[in-house]
């Protein structure tokens, strides 16, 4: 199967991309794909996405305009469409 993954902010920058269509096995979660992304763009990537190998609290991650937070289950889709998205906060 085939998504396509948009970045955001940081992300952007670390990748050098806009977005990105990455092949997954069927059944891949966005944790397969998370972890497919550490692997291309290494220990940057990690050190932006996990903190003690959880998602940091303040990464988003929505699929086909939703958020989603359980990473480890939620299984992806042929042409499902992520955005990968630092939280901002104000004050």
């Amino acid at each position: 199967m085939e998504v396509t993954i948009k970045y955001f902010s940081v992300f952007r920058a670390l990748t050098n991309r806009v977005e990105e269509n990455i092949g997954l096995a069927a059944g891949a979660t966005i944790n397969d794909l998370l972890e497919y992304l550490v692997k291309e763009y290494g220990r940057k990537m990690d050190e932006m996405l996990f903190s003690r190998k959880k998602l940091k609290g303040y990464i988003r991650i929505t699929v086909n305009g939703k958020i989603v937070r359980n990473v480890q289950e939620y299984e992806l889709h042929d042409q499902d469409n992520l955005y990968l998205i630092v939280a901002l906060a104000g004050g």
